[in-house]
């Protein structure tokens, strides 16, 4: 069974003829829609920057559900410690997410310019 997978899998890759895709006219489309590179830059720093605003959001509802776990705790351990651990790893996701958010914008902004 398996040496006919790779068989079928060789065959296939061989078979397969790469697309060596060329520049046909693909600048003069995009000038005359008035579509730069730049501009797609600017589209995928604005979608970016709106998925990480989502996450910032998720962090301050999942810091919210478990300040509200750990009030209602009322000296039960193991709430106490979900409590805990949600917050911990809300602010583990905050951190990775501010990380992402610099990292994303220092690489897109310096693509636009």
């Amino acid at each position: 069974m398996f040496k006919k997978f790779l068989l079928i899998l060789s065959v296939g890759i061989l078979i397969c003829v790469p697309a060596f895709a060329r520049d046909y006219g693909l600048q003069e489309t995009g000038s005359v829609a008035e579509y730069s590179q730049s501009s797609v830059y600017k589209s995928a720093n604005s979608i970016v920057s709106v998925f990480l605003s989502i996450l910032a959001i998720l962090f301050l509802g999942l810091m919210l559900y478990s300040g509200i776990r750990w009030m209602t705790a009322h000296g039960n351990e193991e709430m106490l410690t979900k409590a805990k651990n949600i917050m911990e790893a809300a602010i583990i996701g905050l951190i990775i997410v501010v990380a992402s958010y610099a990292i994303s914008n220092f690489i897109l902004e310096r693509l636009i310019q």
